[in-house]
């Protein structure tokens, strides 16, 4: 790996991880200080700190210029599409009569794998010559 992708990859790695941050203290806020349901305030916080992960992922990690009216609808699609990886890993690890520690971590590994190829290659990669979508 070229040292351009550890530094991409290491952008990416703390942006996840602020993003994480941020989603835990607002779902805890509206918790315990706006008297929120818990799952509202995880949906809440959940769509607060995927906002935050847009714009950061797009200006720190990936430096990107295309368009939010090209980006936004791809990175929600990724987004949706990273909560069913993690469900379907969920769901298969219970079938399969696996821990639920193992759909734990075979998430924590696929969803950022996923996320990171699709972020790059698709929702902010460079426009193809001639304007037209990769």
């Amino acid at each position: 790996m070229t040292d351009r992708v550890h530094l991409k990859l290491g952008r990416f790695a703390l942006v996840g991880i602020a993003a994480t941050a941020l989603y835990a203290v607002l779902a805890w806020l509206l918790v315990a200080f706006a008297g929120a349901a818990p799952l509202v305030a995880s949906v809440v916080a959940y769509a607060g700190a995927s906002c935050w992960s847009y714009l950061a992922h797009r200006s720190i990690t990936f430096r990107s210029g295309r368009a939010h009216a090209a980006a936004v609808p791809r990175f929600a699609l990724t987004t949706l599409c990273g909560m069913a990886l993690a469900s379907g890993l969920t769901i298969l690890g219970e079938r399969l009569g696996l821990r639920y520690e193992f759909a734990i971590a075979a998430t924590c590994v696929a969803v950022p794998v996923f996320s990171f190829l699709v972020l790059d290659r698709i929702v902010f990669a460079r426009p193809a010559v001639g304007g037209g979508a990769p």
